[in-house]
């Protein structure tokens, strides 16, 4: 009996001390700018590029929310699923049974996730692979390669330097000369064998690859110096080889195909990774709504940090995707940042009457939140961790410093998000 008197104490609603209403509602608007700010930022730089954001910052800021991303996976969304699943208030078979249901449910959640990416991926290919097969390729006589002239081909690698990439470059080390335009084609084999000289270095226009793959990395274009190269960095290019000699194979119907097929990729896994942070920032919001004044000063600093940076690495998400345009990136925005405080006003209406031991809140928190945590730790570490900063040609082609800097920053997002959950 007495064992039972515990219990039932403990289950019990907690009464709230010193709480000041006025200060909740507040807190609403404060997180509400701190959340925008955060996942307003990359989108901004993107969109505004006026405003001279520079680029390497948004590269740190992109790869700072991958560990942010990952680390609340675990630290802010399964440990705190499975204290309130393992609960001595939801009965022996939570508590005592099996102890392990977070971790189910967080496991069956990369398992949906993984079929549901699966599916879409395939379904994407059949439609993409059916729309190019309405495509008639180009075709030309290669007897009229042979005919180009090398006049008309240094006029022609003229006209790019003045020329700007289109959203969606073919790689430049996939221009294959039988997919080029007769008169695009520089052809100096015959005047090598004769004049026995090699072809000068000046006809052909010169990037930093590297950089390129920089702004390929953090916009899913491709940035084309042009005439806004310095010439110290054109020094620098020596083993670079020549950007593309044939920029109408950019526009061709196999390179633009597959490029957006990638992008609706990234696309679907950026809702995905957006539905699992919304979720959780519902729980928080209520937590923080029903939280006493004893503790919502320092829940109230944590939240902001967790929302800001945690909006920073959405936001970066985001801005990586052609698909979606300025007013989809602020609808959004809008979404995440308002989620929270949602949250937070839902929590102060129950304030009085809220009981955070009761079984429906318990089930409600933890299954959700382990569900979450599923889906964040799959996009973290699938399409962001392992598809971006392994997988991807243009993350190994930047510079080693940029390289070395993404891995430091990505270590210290999970740091911070991690020092964070002491408090949420």
């Amino acid at each position: 009996m007495v064992a039972d008197d515990v219990d039932n104490q403990s289950c019990s609603a907690e009464t709230l001390t010193l709480y000041n209403r006025p200060i909740h509602i507040a807190a609403i608007f404060i997180i509400f700018a701190v959340s925008g700010l955060g996942v307003l930022i990359p989108i901004v730089s993107k969109f505004m590029p006026f405003l001279g954001i520079p680029s390497r910052f948004i590269t740190f800021g992109k790869s700072f929310g991958v560990g942010v991303i990952i680390s609340t996976a675990f630290i802010h969304m399964l440990q705190p699923a499975n204290e309130k699943l393992t609960s001595a208030c939801l009965g022996d078979t939570w508590h005592e049974n099996y102890p392990s249901f977070a971790m189910l449910f967080s496991m069956c959640s990369i398992f949906a996730m993984q079929l549901i990416e699966y599916l879409a991926t395939t379904q994407l290919e059949h439609h993409f692979h059916s729309s190019a097969l309405c495509v008639d390729p180009h075709h030309h006589d290669n007897s009229t390669v042979k005919s180009a002239t090398t006049t008309t081909a240094s006029t022609h690698v003229n006209n790019m330097a003045a020329t700007t990439l289109p959203e969606t470059p073919q790689s430049p080390f996939q221009c294959e000369i039988h997919h080029c335009h007769p008169e695009q084609v520089v052809v100096e084999e015959e005047e090598n064998n004769n004049n026995n000289t090699q072809p000068k270095s000046s006809s052909v226009t010169m990037i930093d690859e590297s950089v390129a793959n920089e702004n390929l990395y953090i916009y899913g274009r491709r940035a084309f110096s042009g005439n806004n190269t310095d010439e110290d960095d054109k020094d620098k290019l020596k083993h670079n080889i020549p950007y593309l000699t044939c920029p109408e194979h950019w526009d061709s119907s196999s390179t633009r195909i597959a490029e957006s097929m990638k992008d609706t990729k990234r696309c679907l896994s950026t809702i995905v990774l957006e539905c699992g942070i919304l979720t959780h920032s519902i729980i928080i919001g209520i937590t923080m709504g029903v939280t006493g004044q004893d503790e919502f000063t320092g829940l109230m600093i944590a939240i902001c940090f967790h929302q800001f940076f945690e909006g920073f690495a959405l936001g970066a998400r985001i801005a990586e995707v052609n698909r979606i345009d300025c007013k989809k990136a602020i609808i959004m925005a809008f979404f995440f940042a308002w989620t929270t405080p949602v949250g937070t006003a839902i929590g102060v209406g129950i304030s009085s009457s809220y009981n955070g031991n009761s079984a429906a809140a318990l089930l409600a928190q933890g299954i959700f939140d382990s569900i979450s945590s599923g889906i964040l730790i799959y996009v973290g570490l699938v399409n962001l961790l392992a598809s971006e900063m392994i997988f991807d040609d243009r993350f190994k082609k930047m510079r080693k410093s940029t390289r070395l800097g993404c891995f430091l920053f990505m270590y210290a997002g999970a740091a911070v998000m991690a020092i964070i959950g002491i408090w949420i």
